[in-house]
């Protein structure tokens, strides 16, 4: 699909550039703060350094967090790439919403290990213009008991973790998950299905970091704003940008052809909005970096590039923000009173009637 070309690029770009932020937050003494002064670069730097301190023996917090994720313009010339087996709700749709929100207590305990955690989650997705469906979501795990509330019958269920974590059939399904939260791995695979970022090594960086509106990094007040602006690569057209052009192009192309040929046309698009900013709020008593804002806005006419002159945009908006509090005094999470005790099958055909 030409759209999920031109999504990749946009991750790809990201992949590039943010790295290369985040890395400088290290070096405030090399220049490489992007508009932020040393003094900035460096409490930046040492909030970030000093999250450690959360995760220390006897500690508690709360992780507060929201998504919500718009895609509209979707038609049978760009319909939404899906798995087999989707809901005909979505093969039919315009648009599509995916929203969550929810507050998680986690408690540790001598070892700095998790001993209680607490997690009350909404979730809602659907078509823009139509009643979303919305799933409630309670979990606690304490003592090794995972336990789930039945948000139709407000009752509980229990699942001994160490006898799920012996079944073979669970262990097998969550192999596919980006994270197993039984073994506590991550997938690392799962990012084979983006470009090899080892192509990109010949691409001048600093060129493009240097693009005229590009990089954007402010401090206001004890919040750290950080924004892309990806309309900005129209300037990667003027003649004296016709060799960084002509790299990353190359470098793209053998990472993947159809992402290297919807670069090429990236910067003729009729961008109404383009742009990636990261909000990072500084706690300066606690010197700890207590809320991050990670907002994607994309608006291009795509088929009205490719010669539809009615087409209606492409609008993406995805918004993820998470914030920290109760630093040392979150709620501890308890085992309920009653609850009913199930093996991994009730797990599943409990997940199924959520329709989740």
């Amino acid at each position: 699909m030409k759209y999920r070309s031109l999504l990749l690029i946009f991750v790809v770009l990201s992949l590039m550039i943010v790295p290369a932020t985040i890395s400088a937050q290290d070096m405030p003494d090399m220049g490489f703060c992007f508009g932020l002064d040393e003094a900035d670069c460096t409490a930046l730097a040492s909030a970030w350094d000093n999250m450690d301190s959360l995760v220390e023996a006897d500690s508690s917090f709360t992780v507060d967090y929201e998504v919500a994720f718009l895609m509209s313009g979707l038609s049978e010339d760009l319909p939404l790439p899906l798995p087999e087996g989707s809901t005909d709700l979505l093969d039919s749709a315009s648009s599509v919403v995916f929203n969550s929100s929810g507050a998680i207590d986690l408690v540790l305990d001598e070892n700095g290990e998790p001993q209680a955690l607490g997690a009350v989650l909404d979730i809602e997705f659907g078509e823009a213009d139509s009643e979303l469906e919305t799933i409630p979501i309670e979990i606690r795990v304490v003592d090794g008991y995972l336990y789930l509330l039945n948000p139709e019958t407000e009752t509980w269920v229990g699942l001994d973790l160490e006898v799920a974590a012996s079944d073979d059939g669970l262990m097998a399904g969550l192999e596919g998950l980006p994270f197993n939260p039984m073994t506590g791995d991550f997938d690392m695979n799962l990012l084979d299905e983006l470009p090899d970022m080892s192509q990109m090594g010949d691409i001048d960086i600093e060129a493009l970091l240097a693009l005229p509106g590009l990089i954007s990094h402010v401090r206001e007040g004890d919040d750290f704003i950080f924004t892309i602006d990806f309309t900005a690569l129209a300037a990667l057209l003027e003649p004296e940008n016709a060799d960084l052009f002509e790299s990353i192009a190359g470098a793209l192309a053998m990472a993947d052809q159809n992402i290297g040929f919807m670069f090429v046309m990236l910067p003729s698009m009729p961008f109404e909005e383009g742009s990636l900013t990261i909000v990072q709020h500084v706690d300066t008593d606690l010197n700890i970096v207590d809320s991050v804002d990670i907002s994607l806005a994309l608006n291009v006419n795509l088929l009205q590039f490719m010669g539809q002159v009615d087409a209606e945009p492409i609008i993406i908006n995805f918004d993820f923000a998470v914030a920290i509090s109760n630093i040392g005094s979150a709620p501890v999470a308890v085992a309920p009173a009653d609850f009913e005790e199930i093996d991994v099958e009730d797990l599943f055909d409990y997940f199924d009637d959520l329709d989740i």
